[in-house]
């Protein structure tokens, strides 16, 4: 499932996850991008194994998400992988072959350790908030992921359906916090495949800001305990980056 936003590289970008895999592909659409759907549709009249799925344009990441997870279930698919179009298309075959074992496969982004430290750089700054807040998301709700918000996971059919995707109602990367702490809570599997996003210029300020929102959301909700809470040493970790 493919969120289009945008029109730079779309139909690129479709092409390399065909490539990538043996596997159909949901593109859902906001109905008033008119440029990005003429593309798309045009793509699929001859590519049978992509879908689309128009929607009304809305606030966050969540209800696409979930609004294609739901067309997923609806018609039976086993497996479902949510990615944007930037996301690295060749570590999708990654993602598929960790959910052999796991349950829930995360794309993280924070395995590898941060190679540079630019305070003065705002863009090059971003990535690094976004692990301390994505560290205090793990810390809190003691998940043993390092990336609780990552966009780009795979899911099998079953976990979808115990955690109750279709009562979700939560947007943006609270979405993509609550199935994971959903699925934890559950007694899933949660495993961790590295990825590195090209171009990435990291979070905005409203996505650090919506992170550390809901870090401190989930921190007033949960009741005081003794000790400190720590990260777990390592994550489940499944291929690795050429």
């Amino acid at each position: 499932m493919v969120p289009a936003h945008g029109r730079s590289a779309v139909i690129g970008s479709l092409r390399r996850v065909l490539a990538a895999a043996p596997v159909e592909v949901l593109v859902v659409l906001e109905e008033d991008d008119h440029a990005v759907t003429d593309l798309v549709e045009e793509f699929a009249r001859s590519h049978l194994e992509v879908h689309l799925l128009h929607r009304r344009r809305g606030k966050g990441v969540g209800t696409p998400q979930r609004e294609g997870l739901l067309w997923g279930l609806e018609r039976g698919y086993q497996v479902l992988v949510t990615m944007d179009l930037a996301h690295p298309a060749e570590r999708l075959p990654a993602v598929l072959a960790a959910l052999e074992d796991a349950d829930l496969v995360l794309g993280s982004r924070h395995l590898a350790a941060p190679t540079t430290l630019a305070v003065a750089d705002d863009h090059r700054l971003g990535p690094l908030v976004s692990r301390a807040g994505n560290a205090c998301l793990a810390a809190v709700l003691r998940l043993p992921v390092r990336d609780v918000t990552t966009g780009f996971r795979g899911f099998r059919r079953e976990v979808l359906l115990g955690i109750g995707i279709s009562a979700l109602t939560s947007r943006g990367s609270s979405f993509r916090v609550d199935t994971t702490h959903r699925a934890h809570q559950g007694g899933y599997r949660l495993v961790e495949v590295p990825v590195v996003v090209p171009g990435e210029r990291g979070a905005t300020a409203a996505g650090v800001r919506e992170v550390l929102t809901t870090a401190m959301t989930r921190l007033r909700a949960r009741p005081c305990r003794r000790g400190p809470v720590r990260l777990p040493e390592r994550s489940t970790r499944v291929g690795g980056l050429r």
